[in-house]
């Protein structure tokens, strides 16, 4: 730590400018302008309160840095018993930590790697019996289409899925059927996601599915679009899937 002295002192802007302070580019200043040094370390002009000596400030620590404009970074950061009480915040942190995970501080790094090692095996093992549940469950989600004229309309509502999931669907039914659109909606929490997707025969009639979606999407308070084949959406109200079913139906010649 340097003890250098603070000093201020007041001149006009140009004196400032010859005994070489900084200024900020960009700001205005008065005729008289205030100039701090901290010994030979810093020269700038500055109107706030400063210490007399760099010492009385104790420790310094950064805590964020940020942009707030253009060209120009914001950095915040704590001194003295300030960055005391944060050691201290974060020594209880790392305790908390190390009696979660039944380690030490010292162990703490390979532990957590470890344990996130596990969740990523057990999350890939969770998709792979999700993709073998949706593939065995094909024949029943069939079943529950209806013919409308000549084209099969298959409208169904999951929970807890996500597009990803409704695309395996729509592809694994796609590749052995012909005449079809499905209309699948995933609730999660308060939104949903709505899916469409048209087989390629019923394109050369004219079905579009991001034109579909538009209209079944705004049933349920949402929006969205997409290609001629899948589109999606996003919506606001689960309890209007039923009604953007109906839409579906209605937009089916």
């Amino acid at each position: 730590m340097h003890f250098l002295p603070v000093t201020m002192e007041e001149m006009s802007m140009q004196e400032a400018v010859k005994t070489g302070a900084t200024a900020l580019f960009g700001e205005k200043y008065g005729d008289t302008v205030r100039v701090v040094s901290i010994g030979e370390f810093s020269k700038e002009l500055c109107g706030g309160t400063h210490v007399a000596n760099s010492g009385l400030i104790g420790s310094f620590k950064i805590v964020s840095e940020s942009g707030v404009a253009a060209g120009v970074r914001r950095i915040e950061a704590i001194t003295g018993l300030g960055v005391v009480n944060k050691l201290k915040e974060t020594e209880e942190i790392i305790d908390n930590a190390s009696d979660i995970l039944k380690t030490s501080h010292a162990g703490l790094i390979t532990k957590i790697s470890s344990v996130s090692e596990e969740v990523r095996t057990l999350k890939r093992e969770l998709e792979e019996l999700k993709k073998s549940a949706i593939s065995s469950s094909l024949d029943s989600i069939l079943s529950e289409a209806k013919t409308v004229g000549d084209i099969k309309l298959l409208t169904k509502a999951f929970k807890d899925y996500d597009i990803n999931d409704l695309r395996q669907i729509s592809d694994d039914i796609k590749k052995s059927n012909k005449g079809y659109i499905l209309v699948f909606a995933t609730e999660n929490g308060e939104k949903v996601t709505f899916m469409v997707s048209v087989t390629d025969d019923l394109l050369e009639k004219g079905y579009h599915a991001g034109n579909m979606i538009k209209q079944i999407a705004a049933a349920a308070g949402g929006g969205g679009g997409g290609k001629a084949d899948m589109a999606q959406a996003g919506a606001k109200d689960p309890s209007k899937i039923q009604d953007a079913f109906k839409v579906a139906e209605s937009l089916i010649k």
